[in-house]
């Protein structure tokens, strides 16, 4: 996922932290892409995988920041601050399947998902460790809203894949 976008593996000069890590951890795990759409979905299902209430503050911080034009651009996001995602089709059904999602995640895991120690683990497969999780499949609506994973072609914005070709046309640190 971070060679097609450009990104440094965290822990390596010019990366993204450890904490950002445990984010994109997030998006492999229950299948979401990084553009705006899918980090959408990521917040609305991470913050309903919380069971404490305030975990929602994730969503809602969110569309705070992108969704009002405030930001536009934020590490490996840039936005047309006129462009409202949660306004196109299916992003309904996308975030409220993502917060059902989060929803069985809570009730069957009982701790934020921020606190999983992914580093020890990451040697497994994805669909293990989504299964030791209890991470409910996307529903069928959300797929035909458009939910797209990490790996899917419209999983990852075109900054991201312009970013993902330039760093593989750079030579190989040696």
């Amino acid at each position: 996922m971070y060679r097609a976008r450009g990104f440094q593996l965290p822990g390596t000069r010019g990366a993204a932290s450890a904490t950002l890590a445990q984010h994109d951890f997030v998006h492999v795990l229950a299948d979401y892409g990084t553009t705006m759409e899918g980090e959408l979905e990521v917040f609305a299902f991470v913050g309903r995988a919380d069971p404490d209430p305030k975990g929602f503050a994730w969503l809602a911080t969110m569309i705070g920041l992108f969704e009002t034009g405030y930001v536009d651009r934020q590490g490996f996001f840039e936005s047309n601050v006129r462009d409202r995602v949660l306004d196109n089709p299916g992003m309904d059904v996308r975030l409220a399947d993502a917060i059902r999602r989060g929803k069985a995640v809570a009730e069957n895991l009982g701790r934020d998902l921020f606190t999983v120690d992914y580093h020890s683990v990451a040697e497994h497969p994805v669909t293990l460790l989504a299964d030791l999780l209890e991470i409910p499949a996307k529903s069928e609506e959300a797929l035909a809203a458009g939910s797209a994973g990490p790996f899917d072609p419209g999983g990852i914005s075109e900054f991201q894949r312009a970013a993902g070709e330039r760093a593989a046309q750079q030579p190989a640190a040696t």
